[in-house]
């Protein structure tokens, strides 16, 4: 794709660079415009409440460059929509999720998205609270 665009611009257009995105703000620019934060709560008999709590953070895009980048950093699943021809990167285990949270502490959200991170962050952080108020018991 790169040698295509070389010739459609008629300049050198560098490969993408290879640096951690863990390491400085590119995923939350990123985010700001191609991002979504999911809560959704489908019904679960086997809880006590009735229902379960999803949390997901979601990329799309047309090309898929960048995302199995950040697939192989956060983990996540990878999705191709032939129909739309767009890509689409799901994080929805916890472990997934507190890395977008650390990420997102150290480098904020610029976009009307930070309100959408701070509302889908809630249940994670009760979690956590409750889990280690539940460790200091024992």
């Amino acid at each position: 794709m790169i040698t295509e665009l070389n010739l459609q611009a008629g300049t050198e257009i560098l490969p993408p660079a290879n640096f951690s995105l863990m390491t400085n703000h590119y995923l939350a620019g990123f985010t700001d415009s191609d991002g979504y934060f999911g809560i959704s709560t489908p019904k679960d008999k086997s809880s006590k409440l009735g229902i379960r709590v999803r949390l997901r953070f979601v990329l799309g895009q047309k090309d898929p460059t960048i995302l199995p980048k950040v697939k192989y950093e956060f983990g996540g699943s990878l999705y191709h929509y032939k129909s739309t021809d767009n890509y689409l990167l799901e994080l929805s285990s916890l472990l997934q999720n507190l890395k977008v949270i650390e990420i997102f502490d150290k480098f904020n959200l610029n976009s009307i998205n930070i309100l959408a991170f701070f509302k889908w962050r809630k249940p994670i952080e009760l979690f956590k609270e409750r889990t280690f108020n539940r460790k200091k018991d024992c």
